[in-house]
């Protein structure tokens, strides 16, 4: 299958830059689907050993703002609000966020994301929407 990222990653094989090397995370489109897939493990992990908040925001974060630069390509995008509901604890093992577009505007997209264990069909872990500002 032909990378659709092929042209935009960087040099180290990222898609969303340097920080997806960091946190670990797989840009992925599936069935014409953006995914996000990481495999939780101890660097992602709270004191209490599941995944800490923040990765479970940066993973619904950058589902839903992939997911909206892939059907439109801005020059640039950034989040202007997001809203998440914890649900579960992130186990260390596979999670996979997923997103949904409400609402694609000129300036201002509207996402609805997910985290869910193991894959698409496993229990949700938390969820989230966000606004997303395009800059065309």
């Amino acid at each position: 299958m032909v990378d659709p990222f092929a042209g935009y990653r960087d040099a180290a094989g990222a898609f969303t830059g340097p920080f997806e090397q960091t946190v670990g995370y797989d840009v992925e489109l599936r069935e014409g689907e953006i995914v996000i897939r990481l495999d939780v493990d101890g660097k992602h992990v709270s004191q209490y050993g599941v995944a800490h908040g923040g990765v479970t925001l940066t993973l619904l974060d950058t589902v839903g703002g992939v997911a909206v630069w892939y059907r439109v390509r801005p020059q640039r995008m950034a989040t202007i609000n997001l809203a998440c509901q914890f649900l579960a604890p992130a186990p260390i093992g596979p999670v996979l966020a997923t997103a949904t577009i409400d609402r694609l505007g000129n300036a201002v997209a509207h996402t609805r994301m997910a985290l869910h264990e193991r894959d698409a069909d496993g229990p949700v872990l938390a969820t989230a929407i966000a606004s997303y500002r395009l800059f065309r």
